[in-house]
């Protein structure tokens, strides 16, 4: 799997990527093993870098390869399937895709926790909340306690930002921003810092301009008050969200990543009053 990470590092190119693909896919062929996995890969990494038009051709590919038994399982391939058409767009198709784990009829616990993430927005655009609720609290518990998924506790975060559990969305904020401080992976902290970003402008829009947070020292806009103000803690977020877009942008050639920020940013219009049950492990 080490592929699918290319995509996070600004600092690797599209050329290295390119050739890391092609020593796999030669080694791949030497020892009589299906290529499935490596388009499969080709195709999340496409799409994370915004190129929608190369995803469709590496996902027909995968789709017409062998399964054999050095791939991805069963689950995974859902996943990456519903990743696909969630990028694309193709929303009808995405929850179709994601109902056999989502619903339990295929249970995976480390499968369900990715498709829960990958789903929140597409699920509040369609009125869908009682689903993304209930996605959550099962979700949640099972990735609060590993670093390893502080993207996808910003998208939790997102989630109960849009239908207004502002204090439980602060709580897990100062419950993980530690995380994406410590991180070393610079599509990490773009996606909390997008999703931080619409949390304090979504405070700051309904008359919540100061919050009490303890945040590490570390923290770049650390105040030794506790106190920080919700306009100006929005407006660093987005502006750093914003500065490591454009890292990947010049990498990626496009401006996706931006577009990405203004989407997340645009979730205001679904803003709403779902309370949403204490579910979360203290």
């Amino acid at each position: 799997r080490p592929i699918s990470y290319f995509s996070r590092f600004p600092s690797v190119t599209l050329e290295q990527m390119a050739q890391a693909q092609e020593d796999i896919i030669k080694r791949y062929r030497q020892f009589g093993v299906s290529l499935r996995p490596i388009y499969t890969f080709a195709c999340s990494n496409a799409l994370a870098m915004g190129h929608h038009d190369q995803a469709p051709g590496f996902f027909e590919t995968w789709q017409g390869l062998p399964i054999d038994g050095f791939g991805e399982g069963p689950e995974w391939e859902t996943y990456f399937r519903a990743e696909y058409y969630t990028a694309m767009k193709q929303w009808d198709r995405a929850f179709q895709e994601a109902a056999p784990i989502l619903s339990g009829r295929l249970p995976s616990v480390d499968v369900y926790r990715w498709l829960a993430q990958l789903l929140f927005r597409p699920l509040v655009m369609h009125g869908r909340l009682d689903e993304a609720r209930d996605h959550h609290l099962i979700a949640y518990p099972r990735i609060c306690r590993n670093p390893k998924f502080v993207g996808h506790t910003a998208e939790h975060m997102a989630f109960l930002t849009v239908t207004g559990n502002y204090e439980k969305a602060l709580a897990l904020f100062e419950r993980h921003l530690p995380w994406s401080v410590e991180s070393t992976i610079p599509l990490v902290w773009y996606e909390f810092y997008r999703h931080s970003a619409f949390l304090f402008h979504e405070l700051a829009a309904v008359g919540r301009a100061e919050v009490e947070l303890k945040l590490p020292p570390a923290f770049p806009r650390f105040e030794t008050s506790g106190r920080y103000q919700s306009a100006p803690l929005a407006e660093w977020f987005e502006s750093e969200a914003r500065r490591l877009a454009d890292l990947f942008n010049r990498r990626n050639g496009n401006d996706y990543l931006t577009r990405l920020i203004d989407e997340s940013l645009g979730m205001s219009a679904y803003r709403c009053d779902f309370p949403v049950p204490q579910g979360m492990p203290g």
